[in-house]
């Protein structure tokens, strides 16, 4: 939509193609990761929702079959929809999911077998004829953003319920939602109606692209509501200070600095279309039906209305069913079961033959052995001198930390990739990162993107945890919940720096460094800047050597210097990257996870073995260090 900002992919595209990477992510029209990702003049592969590699789905020749209606999540809505309900009688009427069999030269209907529950929220709330009413729409478009705008209006269905509960009013509902005529006046560009007339948010590249120039091009909000004003005073209106329809055109793909293509006439159509949608009382029933859905049915708001919307394809009943287990972000589980059977799955659902066993699971191929069993087998049709790098597993399946390929070893992460900076001449001693440590730094990205993902929720203390390592990288026998120390270390640097060592509650940090992440998350040097505007700089010590942002050198505001801390979090260049997402592996020393942990008066502690698996019964009240091993 208009006014979102660039998302992960989109990020990742610009940083990629700024520094000429071979590898440039590819976004679709929403931003998000496609499912076909390739490297150039080389190879590729399927990836998740997360832009995660699907192991087994890298090609070198053909691109695999990265179709999106593949996911486990959808073979599983698609499943549960199939197994609980039968046909449904109003889509059956207006020959909608219905296949066409040609019998005797004539086309007869014959319904395909579907969900009536979930089809029939849609259809007995009245607004798929509402929506099929808007010409100007394209109705393959609206689908995705009337999810996504539930999924940010009603982020859980407890608060789906409140909110229906507080009017009986359709038209009231979508105000008290956007406050007033907000999502009005926004899709009428009429800014001061809805960000006010002393926003700081500046439209100039967009508008400039379609013909407008100075103060109408959007950074004037005032003189912008002036010309795209619905009333009969607007400067179009009337044809004033020489505008007219012809003077610019809205109709065609513009784009901004990360390459998000947009059509400002599609977006000023969608935004009128959705205000419209969400006044009309079908919209408030439609609501009211799915937030009863079961949750065994749908987990949240936004699972419903996409199970109703882009249910597309239906096969026939079928007497057993199959339904899929999913893991949290996506992807098959291992394992499936049914009717007793188990067996293992590869990373598409395919059943990895010769694994199926009666009454218990079996044991399935990690990624190393499979991707190991895999290049061996491709590595038999080879020439006998063709180098075919091959993974090593250690006993228990996964990637042995070092790898060796020819002459040269290198690191691995806990998924098999190279970690950037460990390669060494075969036979060098090289201490590679533990399963402990390697755990630890995807804890710590996972934390950081939880926060900035929904800053307006903290986690709770108790639900963070980052492993604790011992010197030698094995895990300690003690384990904590709680961020790591240099958390701590930087919010007292910034409590000293900026309120005279007085505590501030954590949530008014995060709203200021999100302010930071929405201006600076394309530039180093923009971010620097923000930091000496607001007088946050002396957070971070190197700063302190300079005493205005014009006397840092340019090698500092492009990233190159030392740090004076060996605090991640106090390296500007590094808090910049983890603010933007541009991390994808744990940025520091490995062996910052073996340093002591303090604040147990804020802690949980309990007992570990050796793989750092929780000992039942082991766990202590807070500022208790319970006794291990």
């Amino acid at each position: 939509m208009f006014l979102a900002g660039p998302s992960k992919c989109e990020l990742e595209r610009f940083t990629a193609a700024s520094s000429g990477d071979v590898l440039v992510p590819s976004c679709d029209d929403r931003g998000q990761y496609r499912p076909l990702q390739c490297q150039r003049g080389g190879q590729c592969w399927c990836v998740d929702a997360r832009g995660r590699e699907i192991y087994g789905t890298r090609s070198a020749g053909e691109p695999p079959s990265c179709s999106e209606g593949q996911g486990c999540i959808f073979k599983r809505r698609q499943a549960l929809s199939r197994l609980f309900y039968g046909p449904v009688g109003y889509f059956r009427q207006h020959s909608l999911f219905k296949e066409q069999s040609k019998v005797s030269g004539s086309t007869e209907t014959s319904p395909k077998h579907c969900s009536s529950y979930l089809q029939e929220l849609f259809a007995t709330s009245g607004l798929l004829s509402y929506v099929g009413q808007r010409q100007e729409v394209n109705q393959s478009k609206i689908v995705p953003v009337l999810s996504e705008a539930i999924q940010g209006l009603f982020p859980s269905r407890k608060l789906g319920t409140t909110a229906l509960q507080l009017t009986s009013s359709a038209k009231r509902f979508q105000q008290n939602l956007f406050g007033g005529k907000f999502l009005k006046n926004l899709s009428g560009f009429n800014f001061t109606g809805s960000i006010g007339q002393r926003g700081k948010l500046n439209f100039s590249q967009f508008f400039e692209q379609v013909g407008l120039q100075g103060m109408y091009s959007g950074g004037n909000f005032v003189e912008l509501a002036k010309l795209f004003s619905p009333e009969d005073n607007s400067y179009l209106t009337k044809e004033s200070l020489g505008f007219s329809k012809d003077t610019f055109n809205l109709d065609q793909t513009i784009s901004d600095n990360f390459g998000h293509r947009v059509n400002l006439q599609e977006n000023q159509n969608m935004l009128a279309a959705l205000s419209s949608l969400l006044e009309q009382k079908e919209f408030l029933t439609l609501m009211q039906h799915v937030t009863s859905v079961p949750e065994s049915i749908a987990v949240d708001l936004t699972d419903v209305i996409k199970a109703v919307l882009e249910l597309q394809e239906c096969d026939e009943a079928s007497s057993e069913i199959f339904v899929p287990t999913c893991t949290n972000d996506g992807r098959y589980d291992e394992v499936q079961c049914l009717a007793g059977e188990c067996w293992c799955v590869d990373a598409s659902g395919n059943e990895i033959l010769g694994s199926k066993i009666f009454g218990k699971h079996p044991k399935c191929p990690t990624e190393c052995e499979k991707t190991r069993d895999r290049l061996n087998t491709i590595k038999k049709s080879q020439p006998a001198n063709s180098e075919l790098f091959v993974p090593s597993c250690t006993s228990d399946g996964a990637f042995l930390p070092v790898q060796c390929a020819g002459k040269k070893c290198f690191c691995v992460d806990l998924e098999g990739r190279s970690l950037p900076g460990t390669e060494s001449a075969a036979g060098e001693p090289y201490q590679c990162p533990s399963a402990c440590q390697l755990t630890a730094g995807q804890s710590f990205l996972q934390m950081v993107q939880v926060l900035l993902s929904s800053p307006a929720t903290l986690p709770q203390f108790s639900s963070v945890y980052i492993p604790q390592c011992k010197a030698d990288g094995g895990w300690r026998a003690v384990q904590c919940n709680g961020p790591t120390e240099q958390a701590f270390d930087w919010y007292q640097a910034w409590v000293s720096q900026n309120n005279a060592g007085k505590d501030v509650p954590l949530m008014d940090i995060i709203n200021e460094i999100m302010e930071y992440k929405k201006t600076s998350a394309q530039d180093f040097a923009v971010f620097v800047g923000r930091l000496y505007g607001a007088g946050h700089q002396n957070v971070f010590p190197i700063f302190s050597k300079y005493a205005t942002f014009d006397s840092i050198p340019s090698g500092v505001l492009e990233g190159n210097f030392t740090s004076e801390s060996d605090n991640i979090l106090l390296n500007p260049y590094i808090f910049w990257r983890l603010l933007n997402g541009s991390s994808s592996r744990y940025p520091g020393s490995y062996r910052d996870f073996n340093l002591p942990y303090g604040h147990f008066e804020l802690r949980n502690c309990w007992c570990v073995d050796e793989d750092g698996m929780e000992i039942q019964g082991t766990r202590a009240e807070i500022n208790k260090i319970p006794k291990c091993r």
